[in-house]
This record gives C-alpha cells, sequence and structure tokens, in this order.
C-alpha cells in the first residue's frame, strides 16, 4: 500500500525533528532542579556562624540514604529540599569530551533534630569519603550587632566582603558632577593603581561575568538580572540611612558598576544571593550557583569565557586558617573544571593593628579561587584588608599618622574629618584614597558614591579577567592575573596589584603561552 502525500510529509518532518534533537547538545536537555517535600522550620542563628540545626550534604543518593540511617547517625534527619546535579554528566571541559562528574549527585538540605550539635553530626558524616557535608554556614556582608547574621564582638568591617564603613554620598549638585567625573578617571585606575586604560582594544566582549551578592531588582531566581550598562533599576527598599540609600542593597551594583566600567562589552549579571541587609545562608549560594552553572552551560556544555565574581564571605570555625567549606568547595571544583573562573573578595578582618593580619576568608581562601587584598594610594594593604593571592585598589581608612585604622570612606566631603594624609578633607574627588567611586540607589535617584572595602578591589581583578578571556585561553588569563609565570609572591599582597597593561605586554603575552 502506497503512502500518500501527507503519510509521507509527516515521516519527514518526524525524520527531521528527530535528526535535530540527535545533533542538538545533550546539555541542553539536562538542568538543576529542585524539590521542596517539607518547609524550613528555623532561619535563625543563634551562634552568629550558621543556621540553627540545618544541614547540607551532597552525594549520591544511596550514599546519603546510607549515611543519614539514623542506626548510622545516630540521629533522626528531615529532608527540606533536594536538588539533583545530574546535570553535570551532561557538562565538560572546554575542548574536551571529559564530562565534570560520572555519578548522579544530589544536594539536600535537612534539619537535625532541635539544638543538635551541627558541627559534630557534619564532621561525623565528612568522615565517609562518598558524602560532603556542611552545616548552613552565613553568608554575609552586614557587621550590624542587631542583625540575624551579626558576629559576637565584630569589629571594623566584619566578615567576608563586608564594605569597611559606610558609603559617602555626594550631597550638592557641583559634588554629584565632581563624583561622575571621578568615577571615570579616579585614583584606582590610574598609575597607583590598575594601570587602566580604555583604549587597550579590549572590552571583554562574549565574556559572562556573574556577580553573586546583593540586587536591588526583584526578579525571582533563576530570571538573572542583567546589569547592561550598570545602572540602577527601580527599586523597593526597607530601611533608609541618612543620606537616602540602603546601604546593603546598593553593594552589589556598586560591584557590577566598577566591573561594567572596565569591560563594557561583557555580559554582566546581578545574582541575589544576600538580602538587603546583606545576609544569606551557604544554601542559597549554594544553589543559585548550580542554577547558574547549569543555565549558563546548557548551551556549549561548558562555561568557557565566564568569570565569577563573590564579594562576600564565610566565617567558619576557625577564622585565621579557614576550615574547608565541603559543599562549595565541590560546586566550584566542578565550575573550575568547566571553564569559570573564580574571585572573591579576602575580607576585611585586619583593622585591629594590635593583631596579626588576618588569613582570607572562605571562598577566597579556596585554592580554585582567587582571593584579593586592597591597597591603597601608596600601592600599600589597606588598614583593614586581610592577605591575598593577588591585590587591587580597594581604598583606605586612617590617616596615615595614627595607628587606628578608621573608616572614613562616609566623610569624603566633611570638613572637620582628618583626611588619610592628616589633612582636613580631600580636594580632587578622583584622587581621594578614601575609597573607590562607582553607582548606588538613593531615593533621590542614581547617584555616585564612595566606599572602601576588599569587597571593591575584587570587581577590579574581574574586570581584567573579563578583559584577558575575551581573546585569550583560561590558562593565560590565570597566568597574566598573576604577573606572569615567575612572579614574586608578598606575605601580604600575594603577587602583587593587577597590572591592566600586562594584557598588551608582548613579552609577558609570550612567557603565558
Amino acid at each position: 500500500m502506497s503512502l500518500t502525500l501527507f503519510q509521507k510529509l509527516v515521516i519527514l518532518i518526524v525524520e527531521t525533528l528527530t535528526l535535530i534533537f540527535l545533533l542538538l547538545p545533550q546539555s541542553l536537555f539536562h538542568s538543576f532542579s529542585c524539590e521542596t517535600p517539607s518547609r524550613r522550620l528555623s532561619y535563625e542563628s543563634t551562634n552568629g556562624r550558621f543556621v540553627d540545626d540545618q544541614l547540607i550534604l551532597i552525594g549520591t543518593q544511596e550514599a546519603i540514604t546510607e549515611v543519614v540511617n539514623p542506626q548510622n547517625l545516630g540521629v533522626t534527619l528531615a529532608l527540606v529540599e533536594n536538588c539533583d546535579l545530574s546535570y553535570l554528566n551532561t557538562r565538560k571541559a572546554p575542548d574536551s569530551n571529559s564530562i565534570v562528574e560520572q555519578r548522579k549527585f544530589v544536594m539536600q538540605l535537612f534539619e537535625t533534630p532541635d539544638g543538635s550539635d551541627v558541627e559534630a553530626i557534619s564532621d561525623q558524616i565528612n568522615v565517609s569519603e562518598d558524602v560532603l557535608a556542611d552545616p548552613n554556614y552565613l553568608t554575609r556582608l552586614s557587621d550590624l550587632t542587631t542583625d540575624p547574621c551579626s558576629l559576637p564582638n565584630s569589629g571594623g568591617g566584619g566578615s567576608g566582603g563586608t564594605p569597611y564603613g559606610d558609603p559617602g554620598i555626594p550631597d550638592t549638585e557641583a559634588e554629584i558632577r565632581d563624583a561622575a567625573n571621578g568615577f571615570m578617571g579616579q585614583w584606582a585606575f590610574g598609575t597607583q593603581g590598575i594601570n587602566f586604560l580604555p583604549s587597550l582594544g579590549l572590552s571583554g566582549e562574549e565574556v559572562q561575568v556573574a556577580v553573586f551578592d546583593t540586587s536591588s531588582v526583584r526578579s525571582p531566581f533563576p530570571l538573572l538580572d542583567r546589569v547592561g550598562i550598570a545602572l540602577p533599576s527601580p527599586l523597593w527598599f526597607t530601611a533608609w540611612d541618612h543620606a537616602g540609600t540602603t546601604i546593603a542593597n546598593n553593594h552589589g551594583m556598586f560591584v557590577a558598576g566598577l566591573i561594567h566600567r572596565m569591560a563594557p562589552e561583557s555580559d554582566i549579571q546581578l545574582i541575589r544571593v544576600l538580602n538587603d541587609n546583606g545576609c544569606g545562608d551557604l544554601w542559597a549560594l549554594n544553589r543559585a550557583l548550580e542554577y547558574y552553572k547549569s543555565r549558563m552551560s546548557a548551551w556549549n556544555g561548558d562555561l568557557d569565557k565566564t568569570v565569577i565574581n563573590m564579594s562576600l564571605g564565610i566565617r567558619t570555625t576557625n577564622t585565621i586558617n579557614q576550615k574547608d567549606v565541603n559543599t562549595l568547595a565541590k560546586l566550584i571544583g566542578d565550575a573550575d573544571y568547566i571553564g569559570a573562573i573564580f574571585i572573591a573578595a579576602a575580607g576585611n578582618d585586619s583593622a585591629d593593628p594590635s593583631k596579626p593580619r588576618q588569613e582570607m576568608q572562605v571562598p577566597a581562601s579556596d585554592p580554585l579561587v582567587f582571593g584579593v587584598a586592597a591597597t591603597n594610594l601608596k600601592r600599600q594593604i589597606s588598614c583593614y584588608s586581610n592577605k591575598g593571592d593577588l591585590a587591587a585598589p580597594g581604598g583606605d581608612g586612617g590617616a596615615w599618622d595614627v595607628e587606628t585604622c578608621v573608616s572614613r570612606a562616609d566623610t569624603w566631603d566633611n570638613a572637620t574629618a582628618p583626611g588619610p594624609y592628616g589633612g582636613s578633607k580631600c580636594t580632587d574627588i578622583a584622587t581621594c584614597d578614601f575609597g573607590l567611586i562607582s553607582l548606588g540607589e538613593t531615593r533621590d535617584g542614581p547617584q555616585y558614591m564612595y566606599w572602601a572595602g576588599t569587597s571593591f578591589a575584587a570587581p577590579l581583578v574581574s574586570g581584567m579577567a573579563a578583559l584577558a578571556y575575551e581573546e585569550m585561553e583560561k590558562k593565560q588569563v590565570i597566568c597574566l592575573l598573576q604577573g606572569g609565570p615567575t612572579g614574586t609572591l608578598d606575605p601580604e599582597l600575594g603577587t602583587g596589584i593587577i597590572n591592566i597593561r600586562d594584557l598588551t605586554n608582548p613579552t609577558l603575552v609570550a612567557l603565558c603561552p
């Protein structure tokens, strides 16, 4: 029996669609997803380091089921949320067929019995080689003592990417104009800083930059908030300060504005993992990172030409030599394998001159992450900055002739406040090294502001990485960020302050094949 024309047409369409399906990358059909069997009962942290009675596990479902068996663990855990990581089976290293993970992993959030020793349970599970465990650590910017993610007796700068002091807002129209001009030519971009020239011929084109931070846009994830030209969008604020700005809420926009100044053609995406007070938790960060990795690697199966900026920190038990945060280290390792470059703020815990300069906080301390220390106009480490793998300008606090490190980012235009050289105030906004200049949102609309911290040194390194990644391979980018293959290490600044002109130095580029 012969086929009709219609039947032949249907068969042709089906065969064509089947061929297209077979030719499309398998990564398009596998994505990160989560299920929530029950509600989280608590968001409280009575210890200032992690959410009470919560535990994060990563492993195969079989291994996790075995390790959480009450007969093996001694306590009963309640599953709150289950996320499928099996999409990693279709992700690979750039220009390779070697996939990330052969096994089908899951990431799960559990609640432990009320008042249980979460760290002891986590350590017990980590004895197993098949499952990774962490308390649900707090991620944070804020160091307010009244904040639910505050730390007991937190000093100047607080933890992680906490900005060093409140942002300074220009008051008069003349100051606003000066600040706008100062943004483009501020000291951090000059010879005292990173030697940035817009005429280098690089713009970050086709490079993805993800900023995991606060976000002023209320779009639910996974809809990513694209910064574009880095102008603030309409915002909904919960708490204004005297200058009309929400301090922590502006943090992500401030960071993104610095990256955009350096790499204007890069695709900057601002991903909200911290609330308006600058508080979050490890589960939210892990979950957001996996959504981003899954979404952005769906077509090519990798994260080639991707830079991830994390100007935030996690305070674990040991504040000097950081404990590993096992689950985050696993997710960072996966992203690194498929092409991403990670940049993070070293932290601002070193303002007390009577104590040794502090080591980097998580995630900056991860060996696959560039931890960035902050420097000042004299190309010295900022008084508050922790040690780093490398460095970039972040501004400085106290006067040079005093031993205390006092935040002055909010007093740059105050005639009664001593400047960094003992003067009354900065007379040239662009050379005022109280902090860096970038965008924020006030109740009077978008304005430029000053802010200091390793939070804002990190995006300068991310900007350099975006410029380099436009034309170079990942290993070349990493080499040039470090100033070449033979750079010497400073005990506090690592390989030193980044130099944008290294990207066009033929001798140095030749040393970074």
